[in-house]
């Protein structure tokens, strides 16, 4: 599984989820922002929310 706190369309997870599972024979997960055209959401409220979404999705998928 691939964890980030960018959007789906920003950071890393863009190359790793064609690269990765080449690498490591197996598939990858990816958990991550929904994909937006700003790294930030703007609102620290709205930040929370997507940061507790984000960790809860990590930890039980």
């Amino acid at each position: 599984m691939w964890v980030q706190e960018e959007p789906r369309n920003q950071g890393a997870w863009t190359y790793l989820a064609h690269a990765l599972p080449h690498v490591i024979g197996r598939d990858v997960r990816g958990v991550t922002r929904p994909a937006s055209a700003s790294p930030a959401s703007g609102l620290g409220s709205r930040h929370q929310a997507e940061q507790a979404d984000l960790v809860e999705r990590a930890l039980t998928r």
